[in-house]
């Protein structure tokens, strides 16, 4: 099953509607994850364990500010990036986990806002989220709260202005076997079911505009919904897929395999309307595994990372 894999297996998808003439990839860097600054002057990436910065200025090299067993991070603003951690330590009788979340300035020391040790590797953090409002923030599996824990004000981005009367809106899947999703106003005893059918659902993403989100279903396809829970849009197989920041486009994958399933020979960046028209493809290189798109804040340009060479290109998208 989809949801139970890191990439599963997808079939090749032709290229429907009109054909693109998009200006050509620009390599800025090398790493994992990378991320794009609010500002879109530079982009995050991890590389190994540490954490690297890059200037898009052609003259400026990546800098490595930032050295930890890094899982995920996330720009809080232009200047300021937070990180969650997690390392297994030796203990008498055994082992431990310690997860640790940081705010990592570009310049200065790190400060440490959430520590935990565990006894096995169930995580009590989860990890970053950024909502709709542009904030950032995490959740406490365990804590007495259930709701965000806020790392960073509301985003004024792609020229519409931060509402800061919202309430914080998330999606929570249910494990399987159940596979539904819930929304959440402002914590997690406060949701309700907005997938109907009894299809298995998961990984769901919300729309920055709050209004639609898309997740994987049981068949292996990726559907659009709204957030009444009516199935709006079939985007099929595809994968890495990623809002644009008005809400109105998706750029997505679409893998090429051969042999058994898993082995990826060629993947291909595409860019849709949420459902599914006008689809586009951004890049057309057949022996290469292209991945993980990811609109910049104003949705002029993709950020996107060839696997496994993890070179990352950057290309502006109309």
């Amino acid at each position: 099953m989809k949801c139970l894999l890191f990439v599963s297996a997808l079939l090749m998808a032709s290229c429907q509607g009109y054909s693109s003439d998009l200006s050509q990839p620009i390599l800025v860097g090398v790493g994992a994850e990378a991320k794009w600054s609010p500002n879109e002057t530079a982009i995050a990436f991890r590389r190994g364990d540490s954490l690297y910065v890059k200037s898009l200025s052609p003259d400026k090299p990546a800098q490595g500010i930032y050295h930890a067993s890094i899982v995920s991070f996330e720009w809080l603003d232009d200047s300021t990036l937070a990180t969650y951690e997690k390392q297994q330590y030796l203990v008498k009788g055994g082992t431990t986990w310690v997860e640790r979340i940081a705010k990592v300035p570009l310049h200065g020391l790190s400060t440490e806002i959430a520590k935990d040790s565990l006894g096995s590797s169930s995580p009590r953090f989860m990890r970053f989220q950024r909502f709709a409002d542009g904030s950032v923030g995490y959740f406490d599996n365990f804590g007495a709260t259930k709701g965000p824990q806020r790392l960073s004000q509301p985003l004024s981005v792609a020229g519409v202005k931060a509402d800061y009367t919202k309430p914080t809106l998330f999606l929570k899947p249910d494990p399987y076997p159940s596979g539904k999703i819930s929304m959440c106003y402002g914590n997690s005893g406060n949701c309700r079911v907005v997938t109907k059918s009894e299809n298995h659902y998961c990984l769901p993403m919300l729309s920055p505009t709050s209004d639609r989100f898309v997740c994987y279903a049981e068949r292996g396809d990726v559907v659009v919904f709204d957030t009444l829970g009516n199935e709006l849009a079939n985007l099929g197989p595809i994968d890495f897929e990623s809002w644009s920041p008005s809400g109105d486009r998706i750029a997505f994958c679409v893998i090429k395999e051969a042999g058994d399933p898993g082995d990826i020979v060629a993947s291909d960046i595409y860019i849709a309307k949420w459902d599914g028209s006008e689809r586009t493809q951004i890049t057309n290189t057949p022996d290469l595994v292209e991945i993980d798109p990811t609109f910049s804040h104003s949705g002029t340009k993709l950020l996107y990372r060839e696997y496994p060479s993890d070179k990352l290109f950057v290309i502006s998208v109309k």
